[in-house]
């Protein structure tokens, strides 16, 4: 990325979902991003999707939006078992990267992503955990941090959904499918983020689909020493999602917390025996734009990413040993 920009110009690889719905809106309302290029593997697809999204589209495959000298950024919302090969690919075209989550399957591959991203330390990969960039997890942070309730000593979070699709990625278990994958990591990320460290060992259980062989259901326990914290994610019960934060005098609570919708966000506060609950309220925020926002202003002034590849291997540990509890029924010791 050469001179003083002001704007960034990205690629997105894919006609994926969460890109047509969340991603593009969000970069369509930056003022940090300046062109806006689909790929797909069939070039008739980016048109279309390109000519309904009002973006512009690439005339070739991936590699040729990669190729594109006029691309600073990379938004990568392949599945599963594309985010480190197209992050790698992206890495040595010279492009930044915000790939979507899991940002690998493994911790290996993930070495193999670091790898590369280490050879090139003016580019800057991200993990797109869009929730933590919402204003409501700072105030949280800010009532834990100056114990509003005393200490905390426990946290859980549910988050699910049904999805019985077989042709859902979500649901195929040769590329990165399972709720541990899709919806777990954020139950991981997000106590981690407000406890600002990782937990000394995690014990777990996985209920597996005898049609799909991916979890529909795990559920585990991370023990962090002084506090406990425990989630509950599948991906075949109706859908919900939740964190409760239990302190000593106290406990605080969000409903629908990486939910974007049209609301206001309430951040329920409980002093010990009391409903109905005490609010406080944050205003709508759409944390798809406010990440792109804040790697944008990152890279601009450039500076690493907000959150790290450090961060992601973290998070990765945590799928791992859930993974291994799951399969030897014991704790499992976090390094």
């Amino acid at each position: 990325m050469k001179g003083h920009k002001k704007t960034l110009n990205w690629g997105i690889l894919s006609s994926a979902k969460i890109a047509r719905e969340k991603v593009i809106p969000a970069l369509k309302k930056s003022t940090l991003v300046g062109n806006i290029t689909l790929a797909s593997r069939n070039p008739d697809n980016a048109r279309h999707w390109a000519s309904e999204l009002e973006i512009g589209a690439c005339s070739g495959d991936y590699q040729d939006l990669l190729n594109d000298t006029n691309i600073d950024v990379i938004y990568n919302p392949l599945p599963n078992h594309l985010h480190v090969p197209m992050t790698i690919a992206a890495l040595h075209a010279g492009k930044h990267v915000l790939c979507e989550k899991p940002i690998a399957l493994t911790s290996e591959q993930l070495q193999q992503l670091i790898a590369v991203a280490n050879q090139y330390p003016d580019l800057a990969v991200m993990e797109a955990f869009m929730y933590r960039h919402h204003p409501r997890w700072q105030i949280v942070k800010n009532l834990l941090d100056t114990q509003y309730f005393g200490k905390v000593g426990y946290i859980h979070v549910t988050f699910t959904y049904f999805n019985r699709d077989p042709n859902n990625v979500r649901n195929q278990s040769g590329i990165g499918g399972g709720a541990l994958y899709d919806i777990g990591c954020y139950c991981l990320a997000v106590a981690r983020l407000l406890l600002n460290k990782k937990p000394e060992r995690v014990i777990a259980t996985q209920w597996i689909d005898a049609d799909f062989k991916i979890d529909k259901m795990t559920s585990g326990l991370m023990d962090f020493g002084d506090v406990q914290a425990s989630f509950n994610c599948a991906t075949q019960l109706a859908a919900g999602q939740y964190i409760e934060i239990q302190c000593e005098q106290g406990r605080i609570r969000i409903d629908e917390p990486f939910a974007l919708d049209a609301a206001d966000t309430d951040i329920l506060l409980f002093p010990s025996g009391q409903v109905p609950a005490e609010k406080i309220s944050v205003g709508y925020n759409d944390h798809y734009l406010t990440q792109i926002d804040d790697y944008s202003n990152a890279l601009l002034s450039h500076q690493g990413a907000p959150y790290g590849l450090d961060d992601a291997q973290t998070i990765m540990a945590l799928i791992e040993a859930m993974q291994q509890s799951h399969a030897t029924q014991s704790w499992q010791d976090i390094t």
